[in-house]
């Protein structure tokens, strides 16, 4: 963008416009500094939205339920700033398994109901959907989970220094967190494979040199790693920095999500003493967005330039500026002072 600074006349020094200009250039270069130190002082309004997708949640309690139950869902939904409600519809899937049938129910945006079926035979996978109904027309799973008998629980929570709350995000030169909760993990050797293991995997996925997350096919993010889990209780591991691919380090834009899926087994419908396959099922998830480190520039003037009264146009070229965030120049008398709050 391109910023015309007043001339001297106009500045609140009118009787030194010299000493001024003596030290304007400095001040200038000091802004510099301050948008590439402070992550929270960056930004215009960023060319997208964050997210610039919709997201939700959905969870089901309980979770580990027998044969005829109905389990409860609760869910909710964040749609991308300046969306219009009315443009989306929602809706909840419920698949039983092993029989594979499928029912759906509409939904609000968020809310809390009894499944539309009950379970039978063995455990069911929730989803949960928006239907963008305007041109073009998309459609996006939000969160899914799975219940069912001999069924444990999972929980992945990530977070990071940046306090937003829609969706976990955070720079590329600064690490996050990640706390994974497991229960009702059983060790009886008699039981399905699902029921005794967990396994956590760490998917990333590059958005490109200038993309937003959306449109995204998350199908084709790269597996990272995976382990297995084996005993319930809360994990926090600290993720240093991300591991999103790209030669520049500092200009990395894109994705991390780590996710809970179970063990793939058999299981018993006790009805008809019947053994059934189980495959692994996904049980909780979680993404946190990457983002570019802010670099800026400064042309119409150069250092040890000597101004008279009249101040050329500035332009500021600000790149890969932090969402949601704010950025300031200052132009004040005296030797370059970063951290100085000023006035607008």
């Amino acid at each position: 963008m391109s910023l015309p600074v007043p001339s001297a006349s106009h500045s609140p020094v009118r009787n030194a416009p010299d000493k001024l200009a003596t030290h304007l250039v400095a001040a200038l270069l000091a802004f510099l500094f301050l948008v590439l130190s402070l992550p929270a002082h960056a930004a215009p309004p960023p060319a997208a939205p964050n997210p610039s997708f919709p997201v939700g949640t959905l969870m089901a309690f309980p979770t580990i339920v027998q044969t005829g139950t109905k389990p409860t869902l609760v869910w909710s939904t964040n749609l991308p700033p300046g969306t219009n409600t009315g443009d989306y519809t929602f809706f909840i899937r419920q698949i039983q398994h092993p029989s594979g049938v499928i029912y759906q129910i509409p939904v609000e945006g968020s809310g809390e109901t009894l499944s539309p079926i009950p379970i039978n035979p063995g455990f069911a996978t929730f989803e949960l959907w928006t239907v963008k109904a305007t041109q073009p027309i998309r459609s996006f799973l939000l969160d899914f989970t799975t219940v069912g008998s001999y069924m444990p629980t999972a929980q992945v929570r990530i977070t990071s220094q940046d306090p937003y709350s829609v969706v976990p995000r955070t720079r590329a030169d600064r690490p996050f967190s990640v706390q994974v909760t497991v229960n009702g993990l059983i060790s009886d050797p008699q039981a399905p494979e699902a029921s005794k293991s967990v396994t956590l995997m760490r998917h990333t996925q590059a958005y490109g040199a200038t993309g937003t997350g959306d449109p995204l096919d998350r199908t084709l993010a790269t597996l990272h790693s995976q382990s297995s889990i084996t005993e319930n209780g809360t994990t926090d591991t600290v993720v240093p920095l991300n591991e999103i691919p790209g030669e520049n380090r500092a200009k990395i834009r894109g994705e991390e999500r780590f996710s809970i899926f179970t063990k793939a087994g058999t299981s018993i419908d006790y009805a008809s003493g019947i053994p059934y396959p189980i495959p692994a099922y996904h049980l909780d998830s979680q993404l946190v967005q990457i983002w570019p480190v802010a670099d800026a520039s400064i042309t119409g003037i150069t250092q040890g330039q000597i101004l008279g009264t009249t101040v050329p146009q500035l332009t500021f070229q600000l790149n890969d500026l932090y969402p949601s965030s704010t950025t300031w120049a200052q132009v004040y008398q005296g030797a370059p002072q970063p951290g100085l709050t000023g006035t607008t």
